[in-house]
């Protein structure tokens, strides 16, 4: 997803291993285990994440998901190809702004956070680096978010 010759691919990545939570593994068995790579996910219960809640701060983006229903996760680092929330018109940039904080959807899409990134200072934000132009039908983007 480079944007005029850059590109922060893997750059700083750490990755761990957890259990895959029940919308995870839902959202695998009405696809496949692709459909899960680049999710933005929050950790649910003990070694677990999920989906979560909308408006929940991400806490890293799925990289792989393992026929043993678990799952790598990338928690610090830059990711691209991030899917973000559009509107229903398709407006780019619709529900990720730059500098923004990160957020999860609760279906598998990162959004805008509510929290105030001044409020945020001093703990660990994921923020939108940036974000791509709305494309195809139904509307997708995706966006490069620093997890920290």
């Amino acid at each position: 997803m480079a944007r005029g010759g850059v590109s922060f691919a893997g750059i700083g990545t750490q990755q761990a291993p957890f259990k895959a939570g029940a919308a995870l593994v839902s959202a695998v068995a009405a696809n496949d285990r692709d459909y899960v790579v680049n999710m933005p996910v929050v950790i649910t219960s003990a070694d677990t994440v999920d989906l979560g809640v909308s408006g929940a701060p991400v806490f890293g983006i799925v990289n792989v998901y393992e026929t043993d229903k678990h799952v790598g996760v990338t928690f610090r680092g830059f990711v691209e190809g991030v899917p973000v929330v559009v509107d229903n018109g398709g407006s780019p940039y619709a529900g990720a702004t730059v500098g923004s904080i990160v957020a999860v959807n609760g279906a598998g899409k990162a959004q805008d956070s509510d929290v105030d990134v001044s409020v945020a200072l001093g703990i660990r934000a994921p923020i939108f680096v940036n974000v791509g132009d709305v494309t195809g039908s139904p509307a997708t983007a995706t966006a490069t978010v620093f997890l920290g």
